[in-house]
């Protein structure tokens, strides 16, 4: 077996929602979809999917979902960002989510030299990017120019206890 083919569906039943995920293609590059019935949207059928209950209105819901949607989308494409991220030239290049609620992001970083680093976010429930550099002067001093809502530059000292 050279290249495994997937064709896997996992589902959940509630009372009157069937929330469910499709995994299929090749191992190397497999394609995922949230799927329900009835048709909702997806961070609905997700929520369905790994809580068993709708989106609550609160917003505390909101962070476990979009980790859930984060981890579906890295192993969907981790090969590729991978493969991208070193053609880039970024080493240690991570995926992550930061934040709560509706200020959910999912941040992509890595390091362009080991001085440069660079930090790209992007709002999940809301439309609001941010981007970071991150230069190292010295062990514990480093500048850090970020932009988003608000722009910023500033001179950090690091100190571990």
């Amino acid at each position: 077996m050279d290249q495994p083919y997937l064709d896997i569906e996992a589902i959940r039943q509630t009372d009157d929602v069937i929330a469910g995920i499709r995994l299929t293609g090749s191992a190397e590059q497999p394609t995922t979809e949230v799927f329900s019935e009835p048709a909702m949207s997806q961070e609905q059928a997700l929520s369905y999917l790994v809580m068993g209950r709708p989106l609550s209105t609160s917003g505390e819901d909101n962070n476990m979902v979009a980790q859930a949607a984060l981890a579906l989308g890295v192993a969907g494409s981790s090969s590729t960002t991978g493969k991208l991220a070193d053609n880039l030239g970024i080493k240690d290049f991570e995926l992550d989510t930061s934040g709560t609620g509706d200020k959910t992001n999912v941040v992509a970083s890595g390091k362009i030299t080991e001085k440069l680093s660079l930090r790209y976010g992007v709002g999940v429930f809301e439309p609001a990017n941010t981007i970071a550099l991150r230069y190292l002067l010295s062990k514990r001093v480093y500048l850090e120019a970020a932009s988003g809502v608000a722009s910023s530059l500033d001179i950090f000292y690091k100190r571990d206890f």
